[in-house]
C-alpha cells in the first residue's frame, strides 16, 4: 500500500473516531401522565450538574421515543424533561442506565410577558433552519453574502451550493423551483433583509411520488421570506462610475414573490471587472436524464481561458459585460406550474498574459516554450426555457423545451517562442426537450421519460505565423492554416420503469434506449487536396439498451440502493475519407451498492461501491489531424476505446444545531483500466496529442474534511476543509511509456466575527501543496509547489448610517522551488445609507499592483503563469431600494 493510501485512510479514521468513539445512547419514551398517550415534540437536555453545561439534546418523535447519544466517560448526568403544556421533570440519572421512560403532567400555562431571545440555528427532523438575523451584518448585501458565513453549507468561487460536501440538488425559494438551476441570479441580487431563514431540506426527494421509493443522499436549500418582502415588487437600481478611466457598473433588479407566481428579473451592465456571466451557469445534479455530455456541448478547440485561481474577477477581468435574465413561475391551478426562463449574455473580455510551459523527458533534458499572448474573446448567448410541471404524491409530470444559442469568437496575438495570430469562431446552437410523467397506479409507479437534443456546431480557426517549424515533412503550409469542422448531433434518450413499494422495501424495474447520431467534417488548408490525414468526414449511430432492476430499503436509521444495470451497446462508425466501416458490440454489468446508516439524529455513515464501464467518444475515432491551437495538434486512433473502473467511498457527517457543529468526512478510491493510451509527441515548440491500443491503469485518490461551527461568542463562525487527491496514470511521449503522479494537499479555513456593535471581522485563507513525480528510468521527482492565500476584511460601523471597510490580500505562490514572490492587494471602502438610498465609494488596488504570477504541475509539464492585473482605480456609486 503506498504512501498516500495510507494517509487518506487514517485521515479518515481520525475524524470518525474522534466524534464517534466512546458514545452512548440514551433512550426512552415519554407519556403524558393523565391518559398515558405519547409526548411528541418533548426537549430532552442533559447536562453534567443542575444548571451546568448542556452535554447533549433531544427531542421525541411522533411514538415520544427519543434517542440520545453522549460520551460514556459521563458517570452520570442531570436529565431535564419539558414541553409546552406539561410540567417540567429533572432528575438525576447515572449513564450506564441506559434508558429512562418518564411521564410527564399536564399543567396550564399563564403567561403575562416573554422575552424570547431566537436560536440561530434550530432542526426539526430532516430540517436545519438558519435565521439569517442571527449570521448578517451590516457589511452583507445579498443573501450569498449570508450563505458564505452558516456552517455546514459551502459557496465555491464559480457559485455552486454545497451541503455537507455534496452539491445540493435542488434550489427553492418559497418551496417553488423558479430559477432553472441559474440559483446564482438569486443569491447575489436578492437584499439580504427581504430574507427571514434559510432552510436545508435532508435528504431530499425533489418528487414527492417516489418519497418512499427512492434513494436520495442530497440536500435542498429554500429560501423564506419576510412577510413584508412578499405579495409585492422587491427591488433595488444601481448606478456607479469611476476613474481613472472610464469606468460603469449599473444593474437593476426586480422580485416579486407570491402564493401563485414568482418573478426574478435582473438587467445588469459593467466593465469595472464584475463577472456577472456567472450568474447565468446552470447548477444541476442530473444532467437531465441522459448523461453529462449529452445536453452539453465538447470543445473542438484548444481556446485560451481567462481564469485565475484564487484570484477574484475584479482583479484580472477586463470586460464589457451585459447581461439580462427574467425568471417567472405562474400556478396555474392546485398543482400545476409554468415557468419561463429566458437570459441572454454580451461579454468582451480582454487579457495579456505570459505562459512558459516545461516539457520534461526522460535524458534530463527539457524544452521549454514561451507564449506572450494578447487574447480578446466576444460572446453573445442566448437561452430560453418553457416548462411546464405537476408533483404531487399521486402524479409528476414535468415537460421542459430549450432553445440555446452562442455566437463566439477569439482573437489571439502571440509572441514568444512563435509569432502568431490565431482567430476562432465557435457558434453552436442547441434545442432539446426533457419529458418525464410518473403515475401511481394500483400501489405501483409507472414512470416513462424521454430527452431529446439536436445541436450543430459550425466552427473554425485561423492561424498565422511568422517563421514555423517545419513538421509533417514539409506537406503543409504551416505560414497560414484555416482548420474548419461542423459538428452535428442528435440524441434520444427514452426509458419506461415500474416501481413497486411494499413497506420499507421498494423494487423498481427500468428499461431504456438510447440513440445518438453524430455527424463530423473537419477540412485544414491549405493542405494538399490528396492528403486523407489533414481531413476527416465521418458519421456515427451508437445504441444502447438496457435493463435496470433496483431493489431499495428506507427506514428512518438505515437506508440501502442495489442497482445492477445491464446493458447492450451497438455502435456503427462510417469513416467516408478512409472509405472504412467500423461496427462494434458489447455488453456491459455496471453494479452499484449505496448504503446508509443514522446512528442518531446528529451522526450518520454512509458508503458506496460501484463498477462502471463505457466506451471511448466517437471523435477519438477521427483518423486525419485537427488542429486545435497554434501550436496543439489531435490525432484519433483507429480502434474502439473502452474504459473499466470501480468506485469505492465511505463517509460519515455529524451535525448538531443546538451546539452549531457540522462536521463530515469522505475518502474515495478509483482505479480504473483502459484500453487505449494517450500518445504526446513533440516536434519543435509543436505537440501531436493521439493515442494507441494499449492497456493503461490510472488510480484515483480523494479524500477530504470540513468543520463548521457558530460560536455565540463575538457572534462568530469559523471552519476549516481539509482535502487531498492524487492521480496515477501513464502516458507515451513518443514511444516511450512514462508513469507519473501528482499529488496535492489543500487546508482552507475561514472565519468571520463581530466582536462589538461596530466592528466586523471576515477571513478566508488556502495552503496548497503540490507535487509532480515521473518515473523516469532515473526517477524524477518535482519540488513541492506551495500557494499560500489569504484574504481579510474589517469592516467599521461608526454610526448606524456609516460605514468603512478595508481588505487585505496576500498571495504566496512558487514558481520554481525557492522563487516565490509575494503579492499584496489592498482595498478601501466607503458606505453611507440614507433610507433607502445609499452611496459608495471604493478604492480598488491601492498598491496598484501590475501582475499576478502562479506555477501549476500537468502531465508530464509544469506551467507558470504570468497575468495583468487591473490597475488602481475608484469607483463612486449610488442605490436605491423599493
Amino acid at each position: 500500500m503506498t504512501i498516500h493510501r495510507i494517509v487518506a485512510i487514517i485521515f479518515l479514521y481520525f475524524l470518525f473516531f474522534s466524534v464517534a468513539f466512546g458514545q452512548v445512547a440514551f433512550t426512552g419514551v415519554v407519556t403524558d401522565k393523565s391518559n398515558g398517550s405519547p409526548v411528541s415534540n418533548a426537549s430532552i437536555t442533559l447536562h453534567r450538574k443542575l444548571a451546568g453545561d448542556m452535554v447533549a439534546f433531544g427531542i421525541t418523535n411522533s411514538q415520544g421515543q427519543y434517542s440520545i447519544t453522549l460520551d460514556e466517560s459521563l458517570d452520570s448526568v442531570f436529565v431535564c424533561f419539558s414541553c409546552l403544556g406539561y410540567a417540567t421533570q429533572q432528575l438525576y440519572v447515572a449513564t450506564k442506565v441506559g434508558s429512562r421512560n418518564v411521564a410527564l403532567m399536564p399543567e396550564a400555562i399563564s403567561i403575562n410577558e416573554v422575552s424570547v431571545k431566537a436560536d440561530k440555528i434550530w432542526a426539526k427532523r430532516d430540517t436545519i433552519n438558519y435565521s439569517v438575523a442571527g449570521f448578517a451584518s451590516k457589511s452583507d448585501r445579498t443573501i450569498g453574502d449570508v450563505l458564505k458565513k452558516l456552517p455546514g453549507i459551502d459557496v465555491n468561487k464559480d457559485g455552486a451550493i454545497s451541503y455537507g460536501g455534496k452539491p445540493i440538488n435542488a434550489f427553492y425559494i418559497e418551496g417553488m423551483d423558479s430559477m432553472d438551476g441559474k440559483y446564482s441570479l438569486a443569491t447575489e441580487n436578492i437584499p439580504v433583509d427581504a430574507i427571514a431563514n434559510v432552510q436545508i431540506f435532508e435528504n431530499h426527494q425533489k418528487i414527492k411520488v417516489l418519497e418512499n421509493s427512492s434513494f436520495s443522499d442530497r440536500a435542498a436549500l429554500n429560501l423564506t421570506l419576510r412577510e413584508a418582502s412578499k405579495y409585492r415588487w422587491v427591488g433595488s437600481a444601481q448606478l456607479g462610475t469611476g476613474l481613472p478611466v472610464e469606468l460603469w457598473d449599473a444593474n437593476l433588479f426586480l422580485m416579486n414573490i407570491a402564493k401563485r407566481n414568482q418573478g426574478i428579473n435582473l438587467a445588469k451592465s459593467n466593465n469595472a471587472g464584475i463577472n456577472i456571466a456567472k450568474q447565468l451557469k446552470v447548477f444541476t445534479l442530473e444532467d437531465f436524464l441522459n448523461g453529462s455530455s449529452s445536453n452539453s456541448d465538447v470543445d473542438l478547440f484548444d481556446i485560451p481561458t481567462i481564469s485565475i485561481p484564487l484570484v477574484n474577477d475584479e482583479r484580472f477581468l477586463f470586460n464589457k459585460t451585459f447581461m439580462a435574465s427574467s425568471n417567472n413561475l405562474w400556478m396555474l391551478s392546485k398543482d400545476w406550474q409554468l415557468r419561463l426562463n429566458v437570459s441572454c449574455l454580451k461579454d468582451r473580455v480582454a487579457q495579456n498574459s505570459l505562459l512558459v510551459d516545461t516539457y520534461l523527458f526522460p535524458n534530463d533534458s527539457a524544452l521549454v516554450v514561451v507564449d506572450d499572448r494578447d487574447l480578446v474573446n466576444e460572446q453573445f448567448y442566448f437561452d430560453a426555457m418553457l416548462t411546464l410541471s405537476a408533483n404531487t404524491s399521486k402524479f409528476y409530470f414535468n415537460n421542459a423545451l430549450k432553445l440555446t444559442g452562442n455566437w463566439s469568437s477569439s482573437s489571439v496575438d502571440g509572441r514568444g517562442s512563435s509569432v502568431n495570430t490565431q482567430r476562432y469562431k465557435t457558434p453552436s446552437r442547441a434545442i432539446q426537450n426533457d419529458f418525464r410523467v410518473i403515475k401511481r397506479i394500483r400501489g405501483v409507479n409507472v414512470t416513462f421519460a424521454s430527452f431529446n437534443r439536436l445541436a450543430r456546431l459550425p466552427q473554425s480557426l485561423e492561424v498565422r505565423q511568422e517563421s514555423p517549424d517545419t513538421i509533417f515533412n514539409g506537406r503543409l503550409n504551416y505560414l497560414q492554416l484555416v482548420q474548419d469542422i461542423t459538428h452535428l448531433s442528435a440524441v434520444s434518450n427514452s426509458s419506461a420503469s415500474f416501481t413497486l413499494a411494499k413497506g420499507k422495501w421498494y423494487l423498481e424495474n427500468k428499461f431504456g434506449l438510447n440513440l445518438q447520431h453524430q455527424e463530423y467534417t473537419s477540412t485544414l488548408a491549405p493542405a494538399p487536396q490528396v492528403d486523407s490525414e489533414f481531413s476527416n468526414r465521418w458519421d456515427c449511430n451508437y445504441f444502447r439498451y438496457s435493463a435496470t432492476p433496483k431493489l431499495g430499503f428506507v427506514s428512518e436509521k438505515f437506508r440501502m440502493e442495489l442497482s445492477l444495470p445491464l446493458e447492450v451497446v451497438s455502435m456503427n462508425f462510417n469513416d467516408k475519407v478512409l472509405d472504412k466501416t467500423l461496427n462494434w458490440n458489447t455488453i456491459y454489468f455496471t453494479p452499484k451498492l449505496s448504503v446508509r446508516y443514522k446512528f442518531s439524529t446528529k451522526l450518520e455513515l454512509s458508503s458506496s461501491v460501484s463498477q462502471n464501464q463505457s466506451i471511448g467518444d466517437p471523435m477519438e475515432l477521427s483518423s486525419g489531424y485537427v488542429l486545435s491551437s497554434y501550436r496543439y495538434i489531435n490525432r484519433g486512433h483507429a480502434v474502439v476505446s473502452e474504459q473499466k473502473s470501480q468506485s469505492y467511498t465511505v463517509g460519515f457527517a455529524y451535525r448538531n444545531p443546538v451546539t452549531a457543529l457540522f462536521v463530515n468526512a469522505m475518502v474515495s478510491f478509483t482505479p480504473s483500466l483502459s484500453d487505449a493510451s494517450y500518445v504526446q509527441s513533440i516536434r519543435g515548440i509543436y505537440v501531436i496529442n493521439s493515442a494507441i491500443q494499449r492497456s493503461n491503469s490510472r488510480d484515483f485518490w480523494m479524500a477530504s474534511s470540513r468543520i463548521s461551527k457558530s460560536v455565540d461568542l463575538f457572534k462568530s463562525t469559523a471552519g476549516v476543509v481539509f482535502s487531498y487527491s492524487s492521480i496515477a496514470t501513464t502516458m507515451l511521449q513518443d514511444a516511450s511509456p512514462i508513469r507519473y503522479r501528482n499529488h496535492a494537499f489543500t487546508i482552507s479555513p475561514k472565519f468571520n466575527a463581530r466582536p462589538t456593535s461596530w466592528v466586523e471581522l471576515n477571513y478566508n485563507g488556502q495552503i496548497t501543496m503540490s507535487q509532480l513525480q515521473i518515473d523516469f528510468a532515473n526517477s524524477s521527482k518535482q519540488p513541492y509547489l506551495h500557494q499560500v492565500y489569504q484574504q481579510l476584511s474589517l469592516g467599521f460601523n461608526l454610526w448606524e448610517s456609516f460605514q468603512i471597510q478595508v481588505k487585505g490580500e496576500h498571495f504566496y505562490n512558487e514558481l520554481i522551488a525557492g522563487n516565490a514572490p509575494v503579492v499584496f492587494f489592498c482595498d478601501l471602502g466607503f458606505r453611507y445609507k440614507l433610507k433607502r438610498v445609499e452611496f459608495t465609494a471604493d478604492w480598488n488596488n491601492i498598491l496598484n499592483k501590475k501582475t499576478y504570477a502562479y506555477s501549476s504541475y500537468g502531465g508530464l509539464n509544469t506551467a507558470s503563469s504570468s497575468y495583468e492585473i487591473r490597475p488602481t482605480n475608484v469607483m463612486f456609486g449610488v442605490s436605491f431600494r423599493f
